[in-house]
């Protein structure tokens, strides 16, 4: 029904299609095969909507997705990064459990180096990658994104502007540079420096 209602609300203009929670590649195989099915018996029944199949991407929220995301963008017609959830399955952290939720840390060198990887893959499969969460509308973590090859991001209104300002002043050479520099560092605390020092950087640019 879900699809259904999707693909009937096409009419009215593009849409993309994300599944969730994909973690092997027949999971892509089933849905496309869901999906073409509800759209040829809509066609059937004279539904005024595309005769061509939206895109349909993932959400990469899990290590799992990640670590295959070079086989799962063979089947992919975009990849979203979801970094809540990637960053709590990598760390095996509930934020809502106050008695764990001061380590949830998305400056772990784990989280973003399984960012990176979904981003090699979407860029070798010539797909777009974009990524949400809190990472996206976090102006500290700007730069470094855009470097590992980031080129959407999905954030609540309130923090476009900020977002924006800040793009403004980056050099996209020199966010490529940082997010190589951060890459190779290994510990938690001096990414967090690292990234601190440019942002500050970058804030002082008029």
């Amino acid at each position: 029904k879900q699809i259904s209602a999707i693909l009937r609300a096409s009419k009215y203009g593009k849409i993309r299609i994300m599944l969730p929670m994909v973690s092997n590649v027949y999971e892509i195989d089933e849905s496309k095969n869901l999906i073409r099915e509800v759209h040829q018996d809509l066609l059937k029944k004279g539904y005024k909507i595309p005769k061509k199949l939206p895109d349909i991407g993932i959400l990469i929220e899990t290590p799992a997705a990640a670590l295959i995301s070079e086989q799962l963008s063979e089947k992919c017609d975009f990849f979203a990064i979801g970094s809540n959830d990637l960053t709590m399955y990598t760390l095996a952290i509930d934020r809502g459990d106050e008695e764990v939720a001061k380590i949830y840390d998305p400056t772990h060198l784990s989280v973003l180096k399984l960012i990176k990887l979904a981003c090699e893959s979407a860029k070798k499969a010539k797909i777009p990658v974009s990524l949400c969460g809190e990472m996206a509308g976090d102006t500290i973590f700007t730069a470094l994104l855009i470097g590992m090859g980031i080129e959407t991001l999905s954030m609540s209104s309130s923090r476009i502007l900020k977002v924006k300002q800040f793009l403004s002043k980056v050099n996209s050479k020199e966010a490529k540079k940082i997010s190589e520099d951060i890459l190779n560092a290994g510990d938690n605390m001096l990414i967090k420096e690292k990234l601190k020092n440019y942002n500050v950087k970058v804030e002082n640019i008029t």
